[in-house]
């Protein structure tokens, strides 16, 4: 096998750092040719393209933009919501936003979300903040491995064939594992995208107020079977408040659910206190919870996941665009702290309103 390169990204801190417009950013400009994801549907990834179009993917790559993307591959530890793919897929191809030759493999282990899931959810699963898609529910059925009960995409398309977009040579399909094996170790750029962030991992300090599974380069290589030593590049997202997902209330009043705590060095305020619109979660649609930096959530979620490169979202909330101020004293804060540089600063959703900042080239070309 030749020389490949490869690069991750993942999250920082507790989730919605702006992954999607990284990923999608990074695959407009590295190009690479296979893109991999281990998502589950409880987790929102927002791009827009250049063209205009917006892309909000909870199953598919943001990284499908890439110029030269041959494969996307999904990988065996997905929830995978078929209808969610294939939407997502579709308004990708009909919007010029990806190729209209591209494959999309699922791994034949993906385990298959179904109604039954988020039904669980949603009558089981009231007393945290979660987003009640059901991924929690599915692993958990995967996990108890009846032969009687399919759950895998392997056991529920048995032919391999999911679906096509009509009009174009892109074809959804099961892969055996030897094939994704090949695709996977094939790719000349391999872009593992991460989902959620590392301060919802399992194990990170903040159960049971997390998600079911960590949330760091290392399960990402996990559960997309790729050696973790091979993964040149370790791209973290950060914001400059962090934020967390909404409480939890039955019929939108009587509260029911906590999202979690966060670090001792950092308190939780609210958009209006900040001058900002409240924003709301992807998935959800509910209003986010906001919080303080932290110096100790970016060094400890920048040494567990051997982060190479640092992209520092949301800049926009504590200055306008400029080369000294706030946003840049907080930049010089993090390289200080971590030892990592912070390669990308954001300044809005768009393409454009990321900026290199590498070498200190901290201007808006």
């Amino acid at each position: 096998m030749d020389k490949m390169e490869s690069y991750s990204i993942t999250d920082l801190q507790f989730g919605s750092t702006g992954k999607g417009l990284l990923a999608g950013f990074q695959a407009m400009i590295m190009k690479p040719d296979v893109v991999v994801t281990a998502w589950m549907p409880n987790a929102g990834h927002t791009y827009f393209h250049p063209n205009g179009t917006e892309m909000i993917h909870t199953m598919l790559a943001n990284g499908v933009v890439s110029p030269k993307l041959k494969t996307v591959l999904i990988a065996p530890a997905t929830v995978l919501d078929v209808d969610a793919l294939l939407r997502e897929l579709n308004h990708a191809v009909r919007n010029r936003t990806c190729k209209d030759n591209i494959e999309v493999l699922v791994h034949e282990n993906a385990t298959v979300l179904q109604p039954r899931h988020s039904e669980f959810e949603r009558n089981e699963i009231t007393r945290i903040g979660s987003t009640q898609k059901g991924s929690g529910a599915a692993i958990m059925e995967r996990l108890r491995r009846d032969p009687a009960v399919p759950v895998t995409a392997g056991r529920l398309y048995p032919h391999g064939y999911i679906s096509g977009i009509v009009g174009t040579d892109v074809e959804v399909r099961v892969c055996d594992h030897a094939e994704y094996m090949d695709k996977l170790y094939g790719a000349e750029l391999l872009a593992l995208e991460g989902a959620q962030g590392y301060s919802l991992g399992v194990h990170s300090g903040f159960y049971p107020y997390t998600t079911s599974r960590e949330c760091t380069v290392a399960q990402l290589a996990s559960d997309t079977l790729f050696d973790p030593a091979m993964i040149q590049h370790k791209y973290g997202a950060c914001r400059t408040y962090p934020i967390r997902v909404a409480n939890r209330t039955k019929d939108g009043a009587t509260y029911s659910g906590w999202s979690g705590p966060c670090y001792p060095d950092q308190e939780e305020t609210t958009f209006e206190a900040i001058g900002q619109k409240t924003e709301f979660t992807t998935v959800t649609k509910l209003p986010r919870r906001i919080f303080t930096w932290s110096d100790r959530q970016i060094q400890e979620a920048v040494k567990v996941n051997g982060t190479t490169g640092i992209f520092l979202n949301f800049c926009n909330y504590l200055q306008e665009d400029g080369d000294t101020g706030p946003a840049w004293e907080l930049v010089e804060r993090i390289e200080a702290l971590t030892g990592v540089p912070v390669v990308w600063t954001g300044w809005g959703p768009l393409h454009s309103d990321v900026k290199m900042t590498m070498h200190h080239a901290r201007t808006k070309k």
